[in-house]
């Protein structure tokens, strides 16, 4: 069978943290499948021909290249990941079935996200977002109306509140969608169980390029901490790479057991630092699931996250996770578990046992792969 995975930032050397729960998907897909992956990146100057982890990918800022290459794949069928609307009328074009997923920044509203323009210099940049997201928005409702009337073209959304979301702002019915969120690998996230002692280290991997992932929230939390009569006996690793990097962690350089790295990690490299930690920060001001929190709960690791947008369908509050309003909340959480060592024990458990159930790839890969033959079988 021949696929084309449609994707605009697929994993490179040059960008680790690219979308690597795409990646997850494609390498849970039956051997038998033979599967490119193709991407308009407008960010790219040369085109790019690289092979990642067996899969072979080609990206390019040219809409007509890309446009090409995936006829000459003869795909029967593209499986498209953040939809862009130079693409969408060809896709509609061609004929084929189309799995498309939706992630969130594709199918949201300018509206959304305002936090990331919360200063003057900032500020310069909404008109264009503004004018690059109205347009997209508009396309996909034109999209998403003729789709509406194939058989062979299916929405998928990685959780309830973004296909709520994404049907308001888009202004559409989807007619024929599924939730599948994106599958983890409990194979590289495997639970070992926490010796106690780990509940007094606290793990943090971002991006500092959007305030999106609230390490600003996580920071403060930090601060908070830094007055508890224990804080000495924490140990806390934020890595990251982003603009934000520098400005967000100066107010923690005072602290001799807090460790800024300004890196990005393999996915191997997060699953060792997982087998080291005992809580995930990971603070959200928007998430359409969190699949960092979610590896690290397969991993063992007890986050404390935020109660916005779809984190609650991942974590029940105070049984595999803690959902937060505050830095203050987050810090309590955090002073409690340090206090009840057991029930970190309990949480630890309870967080794998959560995220097993939900999105394990060894749930979602079955969903996924009857949704793809099933669209074919229907064209």
């Amino acid at each position: 069978m021949e696929i084309v995975v449609v994707d605009p930032d697929y994993p490179r050397e040059e960008n680790l943290y690219g979308d690597v729960f795409v990646h997850t998907r494609v390498k849970g897909y039956p051997l038998h499948w033979k599967v490119r992956v193709i991407g308009l990146n407008t960010l790219l100057k040369d085109d790019v021909r690289y092979t990642w982890d067996g899969v072979d990918v080609f990206m390019s800022c040219d809409v007509n290249k890309v446009k090409q290459e995936i006829l000459n794949a003869k795909p029967q069928i593209l499986v498209i990941h953040f939809i862009q609307w130079q693409l969408m009328d060809f896709f509609l074009s061609i004929n084929k079935p189309l799995a498309i997923f939706v992630h969130g920044y594709e199918a949201l509203s300018w509206r959304r996200r305002l936090f990331d323009y919360n200063s003057l210099g900032a500020l310069r940049y909404l008109p264009a977002y503004f004018f690059k997201n109205t347009k997209q928005l508009r396309y996909f409702h034109d999209f998403a109306t003729k789709a509406n009337q194939r058989k062979d073209i299916c929405f998928v959304f990685v959780s309830e509140w973004m296909k709520r979301i994404a049907s308001a702002d888009v202004n559409v019915v989807f007619n024929y969608s599924k939730i599948i969120p994106n599958g983890i690998d409990s194979a590289l996230f495997n639970y070992a169980e926490k010796d106690v002692e780990q509940r007094k280290k606290v793990l943090l991997i971002r991006s500092f390029n959007s305030r999106k992932y609230a390490v600003d929230i996580a920071v403060d939390s930090i601060l908070e901490l830094s007055d508890k009569p224990f804080f000495n006996e924490l140990t806390i690793e934020l890595h990251g790479k982003g603009y934000l990097f520098k400005q967000l962690t100066a107010p923690l350089a005072k602290f001799k057991n807090v460790f800024c790295y300004n890196n990005f990690l393999r996915q191997d490299e997060i699953a060792e630092k997982h087998k080291q930690f005992g809580i995930f920060l990971s603070p959200t001001r928007q998430d359409a699931q969190g699949v960092s929190m979610c590896e690290a709960m397969a991993s063992g690791l007890v986050p404390i996250t935020s109660s916005v947008t779809a984190i609650p369908e991942f974590v029940k509050d105070g049984v595999s996770g803690y959902t937060t309003k505050s830095a203050k909340e987050i810090a309590a959480r955090i002073e409690y578990l340090y206090n009840n060592p057991t029930i970190f024990s309990e949480m630890s458990h309870n967080a794998t046992e959560a995220i097993s159930k939900k999105c394990s790839v060894k749930i979602t890969m079955p969903k996924e792969v009857e949704l793809i033959e099933s669209l074919i079988s229907n064209s």
